[in-house]
């Protein structure tokens, strides 16, 4: 698990299968941040090695489930990856800044495997 940017992850429960749950909480660590945390924690659905991971993120304040599919498609440079989030409200993506805090990890991920 990679956190955003100003954020560390610590991974306290992970069952790498269909139908296992994980658990990571995410711990500021840059300036103005350092008091705050948040746990993520679902279920995988679905890993097929090398091309897809789904799970439900059960950890949403105060929203129902959503579903996280990552795909991973190889392309002539490396591997694409694309990212779907389903059953999270605009104004909730929006507010908590989720589609920035994504970008973060993945570009923080690209940047640990292309060294």
């Amino acid at each position: 698990m990679v956190a955003p940017e100003g954020f560390r992850a610590e991974v306290q429960e992970v069952e790498p299968e269909e139908g296992g749950s994980f658990r990571v909480e995410n711990i500021g660590e840059a300036e103005g941040m350092e008091q705050y945390s948040h746990t993520f924690e679902g279920t995988y659905q679905e890993l097929k090695r090398g091309e897809k991971i789904v799970w439900t993120d059960e950890s949403g304040e105060g929203e129902d489930s959503s579903t996280v599919t990552v795909t991973l498609n190889a392309v002539p440079d490396g591997t694409e990856v694309t990212l779907r989030l389903d059953g999270i409200s605009e104004d909730v993506a929006e507010e908590y800044g989720v589609a920035e805090a994504w970008e973060d990890s993945l570009r923080k991920l690209a940047g640990q495997v292309e060294d």
